[in-house]
């Protein structure tokens, strides 16, 4: 016998029950075949609508407590600097992935540098959330200082990276179209220059 067997018998008794003859019983089941909606009969409805009042109720003891968790808005990892959308920007700051894209160095490297660092070791940035209705996206921003902390990390952790001319000592005698490579392994430079 199946579960449904069970159910179909067990309502059969009940009926039998509440009718007390078969002609009254079989008008219990005309009426019970007219009904559309069997939400109200369900016991699931008695479970939801406990756990709603436990939720209320929790709810009402929680909302005169004061806040024990930071919300995500007010959330800063250790080494970075967190700055609104209206505030400016430091001279000099650049976003973090024109930075590296610009040294040549992958941008699934910035978020591993930003965020689990180089031995634990965390590249400090400064991040910006634009969006007062995004608070968990930011734009993240290197300041002269950080740059400069940046190319020492890389250099540290031997993080192959190209040097732009512009930046490199030699920028003034070898042209615009030039850049200079450094090589991590041998911290050796080559200026290569495109023709």
């Amino acid at each position: 016998m199946s579960n449904m067997d069970n159910i179909v018998d067990s309502a059969r008794r009940e009926i039998g029950e509440l009718a007390g003859d078969e002609e009254e019983a079989r008008f219990i089941v005309g009426e019970l075949a007219k009904t559309n909606d069997w939400s109200p009969y369900l016991k699931k409805n008695d479970i939801i609508s406990s756990l709603e009042q436990r939720v209320a109720i929790l709810e009402s003891k929680v909302a005169g407590r004061p806040a024990t968790q930071p919300d995500k808005a007010s959330k800063q990892a250790p080494g970075k600097q967190l700055i609104s959308a209206t505030e400016p920007l430091p001279p000099g700051a650049v976003k973090a992935k024109d930075f590296y894209t610009r040294h040549g160095v992958p941008l699934t490297r910035l978020r591993y540098h930003t965020e689990k660092g180089m031995a634990g070791d965390l590249l400090e940035t400064t991040d910006r959330i634009p969006y007062p209705s995004r608070p968990d996206y930011r734009e993240r921003y290197l300041t002269v200082a950080q740059q400069q902390a940046a190319l020492a990390y890389w250099k540290r952790y031997e993080v192959p990276h190209t040097i732009p001319v512009e930046e490199s000592e030699g920028a003034n005698q070898q042209g615009n179209d030039s850049i200079a490579i450094t090589d991590a392994t041998t911290n050796a430079t080559m200026i290569a220059r495109s023709n």
